[in-house]
């Protein structure tokens, strides 16, 4: 499994507009950032906001997260980004599209620069009204927090961890992890012990966040509900696992990553 995502940028430099101004919603007005600082926006759905910063040459990291302003994780997600120069005009088909039914979502793309260049980055939204956080850096600097201020907690193997969660919430936590093949246990329970509409899912993300795949989802009506679901990792790497819950009310969660052949 893999994190990375190479691509040669090969442009013309496009020159770096001299100030920012107040607004982005159109490519003749991109808001300039810098490198390694989160731009935060929001927009409302099928607006689009422009962002570009000055970057030297060598391998950078975007990553952008995504979240819906009324928090109801039963609901489209969706977004695009793409690449431009510092003219506006899309780098052929570089960014990504994604569309979910979640509340909150990363994706990281990594991209090598060839020469000092200004580039742009064209974020729309397509679902409702939602909140953004770019953030450029290096490609090998520290993990970029997820929505600009959490970054997961550690768990080792076979270590159960938990806690409680409000609804349509997630934690994450990142655990390193040798060849070979694992099992996740994830649990969900009510926080006073009584049945209710259990929603949840657990997933497995790369260690930049990025890559989100379920490892298994679950709706039940139950005081509490327990699944498992297994992975593969084949190269030693660090992983990060996303506990979500849409149940209503505070909801317990447990987390448990084992070895496949173990009970």
């Amino acid at each position: 499994m893999t994190n990375r995502h190479l691509f040669s940028v090969a442009l013309v430099p496009a020159v770096m507009a001299t100030m920012a101004v107040a607004g982005d919603t159109t490519a003749d007005r991109m808001r300039t950032f810098s490198p390694g600082a989160p731009v935060t926006f929001e927009l409302s759905r099928d607006e689009s906001s422009f962002q570009q910063l000055l970057l030297p040459a060598g391998d950078i990291r975007v990553v952008v997260d995504t979240r819906r302003q009324d928090g109801r994780s039963q609901e489209i997600l969706s977004a695009r980004m793409s690449v431009v120069d510092g003219d506006g005009v899309p780098i052929g088909s570089l960014g990504f599209d994604f569309t979910e039914v979640d509340v909150a979502r990363r994706e990281v793309r990594y991209y090598r620069v060839k020469k000092p260049m200004t580039l742009g980055f064209k974020v729309t939204n397509h679902s409702a009204d939602s909140k953004f956080w770019l953030t450029v850096t290096n490609a090998a600097a520290p993990f970029v927090p997820i929505e600009a201020r959490r970054t997961p907690e550690n768990i080792a193997l076979r270590e159960q961890k938990g806690g409680q969660l409000e609804p349509h919430r997630s934690a994450y936590y990142r655990v390193l992890l040798a060849k070979g093949t694992y099992r996740v246990i994830g649990e969900l329970n009510d926080d006073n012990g009584r049945s209710k509409v259990l929603m949840g899912y657990v997933a497995l993300l790369t260690a930049d966040g990025g890559e989100q795949k379920t490892l298994f989802s679950f709706t039940d009506y139950d005081s509490s509900r327990r699944e498992g679901g297994a992975f593969v990792i084949k190269n030693d790497a660090t992983m990060i696992v996303r506990v979500h819950t849409g149940s209503s009310g505070l909801t317990n969660y447990s987390l448990k990553i084992v070895p496949a052949e173990a009970d």
